[in-house]
């Protein structure tokens, strides 16, 4: 070590995780580390009087979880101290002890209060004299110990971890350490001796791996309860990314009143929230004779993923008559976390939910069954007969009889369980003698509620121990609790790979599609094997087996043929069916939409995502092992293959006409039938060169125009950057490809996505360690770490803010309820939620309504003419100087713009009429001059149109629409309709997890006190990790103009929230950038040491050094 240079050590970013620093003595200069590995200083100040023989310091001075330095100036004995990381003066300056002493600083906390403060240390009398608050004043406790003048060392340390740090000395002459457990004199309680003697070398303490978190004994699995219900498609779902619904036996043809119908019921065993309502109705099967004869009616929930769903694999568009069953989905009762991570070998002990009759007579027989992946059962029968609600808890020897096994239970497998059901019989039998036992009473209805799995003795995470009394986390365990999180999410790649051996197990896009195989997700997907190999979550060879057949996958069936294939020219497809090959759609009979008509395009940014998850696994893979060996080989050719240049269009550049952009597509489809007109789909109507499909286009002003990756996203910089870094050279492109994406900053501090949720922002970011890339050398330079963060903070401040009065961000929760992206929300409607500041978008169509000019909605002046083009034959002709009134209704805030359908008539060349549109008074934009629609009185029958008025936010309500005549030819107007655009807001009060999780890397502090506080929300599941997304009230997601009572399928329209299905593309970013955050970028070092890749940022960043492979 230089000399005038001393080590220090301390959790300089709140992470629970101490790391190191040196200060120069003779600058005061703090260079702080805050990963225990080779590299640069993270922070760098300076602090103090150069050239001053002060002693630095360490502590968490005020109880914030952040270590910073201080100075002891040992001739006057005064402690300078810092509350923050930044230069300037001292927050805390006092004086403790006397001056030119000799005396030492020692620093702790020696009251377990998370606040640290000083102590001294007296060599002559082997004594230490601590203080609990950094104040001058006398030593709160002063203790003897260890041997007098001699020239060891003092320390402090919380040896046993039991919040206290208390004293020990370290011996230079041998190295030994003698510490002890409390500030009492007494030997020592902790001695060992660390390094070799007299070597001159300095102690250093620190927590290098951060506590763990503590334990508890049990652990409830919540498979339902019902309260984030808010849609009838809901009721088919459960929180084991399972399916739900009716049984009935028989079974009667579908349009036939069942036994068993369900609906939400608005009271709950938990005195707040939601049940399952639950009808049985005998009658609706008869015997010629009356008597009821049906069998048995209930509901059934998986228990792993879907049973089965409706599968297409031929391109007819046709919908199948049956159902496909989708094996290899099951729940291990006796390995419930499959031995995933750190939480092996866990069970499921007990059954149980909660239960109540809601009309029935009493007693009501219940029967409770399991069926294993064979259909296997075994059953246990309770008796109900109460209204209110009791608990049903049911160990696993209750099961204690199967129908399929005459009362034989030992061939069912409690490894391989499927589906849980409860039954309501007719007739009860004895399956071991077919004796009729019982009878249930014709018709009624019960309650369920709080379904769940229960593990009695097994081990799992306390975090309610490491909560503090603000109901915040402890400092300490934040970085423990982020490797929790990493765990839970990056698990959800091993539990819902695709079990069919055909798509060489790619992750199926979310948990509840089994027939949905992700490309993107692939990416992330691969990516987190080699995440899970390094943590030692799964085994090496296992990691690589399971890359290895997803590889292959990936490498085979590239064509042009829209059947039977994985992509083209080296692009995938968006998604891919049970098959491996592209998704097949079908015209579901169910929907007036014909979904075969929007099936799945060749995508550029889901290639991105896929290639950037082949390369990370091809980089980490580097061992000589044939399986090794091979992904090696699949990773160069997957990615060399993909050609860059075919998906390339040539676009105008909207801010120079004459110049010519070059901008990728955003897909292609092959030549087929679909729906490219009606605006629900996308447009794919640009033939490419040899006629075998076509790419991803537009209208503007009539013409069609390439749709392409136009404005700055992080996807878009990924697809750049992996194409200027293709290994083969006949498919690289040049730097165009960057430089062409659109960089606006919309009057704002950084350049903004056109959505701009949170996803858009960190993409780049999981694979590229922005921060140390710097600045770009474009002509617009944007360092895109900085850039991040600026969206997160606008992002944040918005919640914070609450404009629109969201119920999440009430009373302060816009604090910690900040993650804006896309998520799917309350009312089954997939959106790139965001906060305008971080959004060049204003706004997202939701729905219009049409007024008629003299319909019943409308009021005030006006005379009724009969015209054989108006919507309704009819019109209202408007002279100058009159109104006419138009009543409408909002039920959740929105934007609203008014466009005018009419005619004008105008008389001998004189001035048009103008037309001033108000909503509740408020003119929306300028007047506007009306359109001459003809002469001679038949211009009253040609109508013309109006742009978009406006676009006013509006609150829930009743509001109106006044149209006021002015000027003009003396004849007026006629006024056929108005149209109101009801545009909903860039964000619902509907708030991501995952976008909030995927801010560590850029917001740490932030990110993980979101992070708490959605687990302190519940929406931390013990099995699959955290929730998706959540809104703390439904209203608030309401579309603008539509009444939820005229939609069925909505249950309730208020109320708390959440998506807890898992998503490929939510959970992959998240336990990536945690794992970046917590392992000092060490996926951005792998995926920045491809060759090529690090060639392409060499050219981009000049700031950028070379990035060492592994």
């Amino acid at each position: 070590m230089s000399s005038g240079w001393k080590p220090l050590a301390g959790d300089w970013n709140a992470d629970g995780v101490d790391s190191v620093g040196l200060v120069n003595s003779a600058a005061n200069v703090f260079f702080l580390r805050r990963y225990n590995s080779a590299g640069n200083a993270d922070m760098v100040y300076q602090f103090g009087p150069a050239g001053v023989d002060w002693l630095p310091l360490t502590g968490d001075w005020d109880g914030d979880g952040d270590d910073t330095v201080g100075l002891y100036n040992p001739a006057t004995s005064v402690f300078y101290l810092k509350n923050t990381h930044a230069g300037g003066p001292a927050d805390i300056t006092f004086q403790f002890g006397a001056a030119n002493s000799g005396w030492s600083p020692v620093i702790g906390d020696w009251d377990g209060d998370g606040v640290d403060t000083i102590g001294l240390y007296a060599p002559s009398a082997g004594a230490f004299f601590l203080r609990n608050s950094n104040t001058a004043g006398a030593a709160t406790i002063v203790t003897q110990y260890g041997p007098s003048n001699v020239s060891w060392q003092p320390i402090a340390a919380d040896w046993n971890r039991d919040r206290i740090e208390s004293v020990a000395l370290f011996d230079p002459a041998t190295s030994t350490f003698f510490a002890r457990n409390d500030n009492g004199p007494g030997p020592a309680q902790l001695m060992f001796s660390y390094g070799p003697p007299n070597a001159g070398w300095v102690p250093l303490i620190g927590d290098w791996d951060g506590p763990t978190l503590p334990s508890k004994t049990g652990e409830r699995f919540t498979v339902d309860d019902f309260n984030n219900k808010v849609t009838v498609n809901d009721l088919g779902f459960n929180h084991f990314g399972g399916n739900s619904g009716t049984i009935n036996q028989p079974a009667l043809a579908p349009d036939a009143a069942q036994i068993t119908t369900i609906d939400l019921a608005d009271n709950s065993s938990a005195g707040s929230g939601a049940s399952l309502d639950i009808d049985i109705n005998f009658n609706h099967v008869q015997t010629p004779g009356g008597e009821p004869a049906g069998e048995f009616g209930g509901v059934f929930t998986s228990l792993f993923g879907l049973t089965d769903t409706k599968i297409s694999l031929d391109g007819s568009g046709v919908e199948p008559a049956m159902s496909t069953p989708l094996p290899g989905y099951f729940l291990d009762f006796d390995n419930v976390l499959r031995r995933f991570g750190t939480l092996g070998s866990r069970s499921v002990d007990r059954v149980e939910f909660d239960v109540k009759l809601a009309s029935m007579s009493a007693p009501l027989t219940l029967k409770i069954e399991l069926k294993d992946e064979s259909g296997f059962d075994v059953f246990s029968r309770v008796q109900v007969s109460s209204s209110g609600w009791t608990t049903v808890s049911l160990p696993r020897t209750a099961f204690s009889s199967s129908q399929a096994g005459h009362g034989d239970t030992a061939p069912f497998n409690w490894r391989r369980v499927s589906v849980l059901a409860l039954l309501v019989e007719r007739k009860i039998f004895d399956p071991a003698t077919d004796a009729q036992i019982g009878t249930n009473p014709v018709t009624g209805r019960l309650h369920i509620d709080d379904l769940r799995l229960t593990d009695l003795d097994g081990q799992y995470p306390n975090l309610a121990a490491i909560k503090r009394a603000d109901g915040s986390i402890n400092h300490p365990y934040k970085t423990a609790f982020l490797a929790y999180v990493r765990e839970s999410s990056s698990r959800y790649f091993v539990d819902f790979a695709s079990t069919d051996p055909r798509t060489g197990g790619i992750a199926q896009d979310r948990s509840t599609f089994g027939d949905l195989m992700t490309v993107g997700g692939a990416g992330f997907q691969l990516t987190s094997y080699v995440i899970d190999t390094e943590r030692g979550y799964v085994g090496r060879s296992d990691s690589a087996n399971r890359i290895l057949k997803i590889l292959r996958i990936l490498d085979q069936n590239q064509g042009p043929e829209r059947v039977g294939r994985t992509g083209y020219q080296g692009f995938f497809y968006h998604f891919l069916g049970i098959d491996g090959n592209r998704k097949q759609n079908f015209d579901f009979a169910a929907t007036t939409v014909n979904e075969a008509l929007n099936t799945v395009e060749l995508s550029v940014i889901d290639t991105a995502l896929a290639v950037a998850g082949v390369v990370t696994a091809g980089q980490y893979f580097q061992g000589n092992t044939a399986t090794e060996a091979e992904i090696r080989l699949l990773a160069d050719r997957i990615y060399g293959r993909v050609n860059w240049r075919f998906m390339l269009a040539e676009v105008p550049d909207r801010q120079n006409p004459t110049q010519t952009l070059q901008q990728f597509y955003l897909g292609w489809k092959p030549s087929e039938v679909r729906d490219d007109d009606s605006g629900m789909f996308g447009r794919f109507n640009l033939n490419d060169g040899d006629g075998l499909g076509q790419f991803s286009s537009k209208l503007v002003d009539g013409d069609e125009v390439p749709a392409t990756l136009d404005f700055y996203t992080d996807e878009g910089l990924l697809v750049a950057l992996l194409a200027m870094g293709s290994p083969n050279p006949s498919y690289r492109v040049d730097r165009s490809v960057w430089d062409d994406l659109m960089r606006d900053f919309g009057g704002g501090s950084f350049v903004k996505t056109y959505p701009g949720a949170l996803f858009t922002y960190q993409f780049f970011s999981a694979w590229l360690d922005t921060e140390l890339l710097g600045r770009d050398n474009h002509p617009v330079p944007v360092d895109f770490f900085e850039n991040t963060q600026r969206a997160i903070e606008a992002t944040r401040a918005y919640a914070s803010a609450n404009p629109l009065n969201r119920d999440a961000w009430q009373n302060g929760g816009g604090e910690t309820r900040w993650g804006l992206s896309a998520a799917e929300g309350p009312f089954d409607v997939y959106f790139a939620e965001a906060a305008p500041p971080a959004a060049l978008s204003e706004g997202e169509p939701s729905s219009r309504i049409v007024h008629e000019a003299e319909g019943a909605t409308a009021s005030g002046d006006g005379q009724l003419q009969q015209r054989s083009n108006a919507s309704g034959q009819q019109t209202i002709q408007l002279d100058a100087g009159e109104v006419r009134n138009f009543a409408f209704e909002t039920v959740a805030t929105g934007y609203v713009a008014v466009k005018l359908r009419y005619s004008n008539d105008n008389f001998n060349n004189l001035p048009n009429e103008t037309l001033h549109v108000r909503i509740d008074g408020v003119l929306l934009d300028s007047p506007v001059t009306a359109s001459d629609t003809g002469d001679g009185g038949l211009g009253w029958n040609v109508f013309a149109e109006t742009g978009n008025l406006g676009h006013m936010l509006v609150q829930p309500g009743m509001h109106q629409v006044s149209v006021l005549v002015s000027g003009g030819d003396g004849g007026g107007i006629e006024l056929d309709s108005i149209t109101i655009q009801c545009d909903r807001p860039l964000e619902a009060g509907t708030v991501t997890v995952y976008g909030a999780g995927s801010s560590v890397v850029h917001a740490p502090v932030e990110t993980i006190d979101a992070l708490w506080e959605s687990q302190m929300l519940g929406l931390l599941h013990p099995r699959f990790g955290f929730a998706d997304a959540f809104n703390l009230d439904v209203a608030d997601a309401l579309p603008p103009c539509k009444d939820p009572d005229d939609d069925p399928r909505i249950l309730r329209d208020s109320g708390p929230w959440a998506n807890f299905n898992g998503f490929a593309i939510d959970h992959g970013p998240m336990a990536i950038l945690i794992d970046s955050y917590l392992e000092d970028q060490f996926v951005p070092k792998l995926f920045m040491s491809h060759p090529q890749i690090r060639a392409a940022l060499d050219m981009l960043f000049d700031e950028f050094g070379a990035c060492s492979p592994m």
